[in-house]
């Protein structure tokens, strides 16, 4: 049943189902890249993603269910993801993931081009 004990925010132990971040979550994650994203652009912290329409809020809950190190949170609209991170490297480590698995050809640049 893969159910593990917690502690929460107040230090009390519950019981919640384990959720194993494995390859084929980030498989996922790589191919709503490759699939969605259209250009990337980083502003400090934070990443502005634009997506094909109707994407943002795919690749959005996909990010937050992996939650990785490097995102802080993310705010999705229609073809607009911003990607918040608790740093302006943070926010280059997601920039650089993401540039290497969009979809180059598709959107008329070369991975060096970021």
């Amino acid at each position: 049943m893969q159910i593990v004990k917690q502690q929460d925010g107040d230090g009390h132990l519950r019981y919640v189902v384990f959720k194993e971040q494995n390859q084929a979550e980030w498989l996922r994650l790589y191919k709503a890249i490759y699939d969605f994203v259209i250009e990337i652009t980083q502003v400090e912290f934070v990443n502005v993603v634009k997506t094909m329409p109707r994407n943002a809020n795919v690749l959005a809950a996909i990010i937050d269910d992996l939650k990785p190190e490097c995102v802080a949170g993310t705010i999705a609209g229609y073809d607009t993801l911003v990607v918040i991170s608790p740093s302006a490297d943070a926010a280059l480590e997601f920039k650089k993931m993401a540039i290497e698995h969009i979809n180059h050809d598709a959107i008329g640049i070369a991975p060096e081009d970021d």
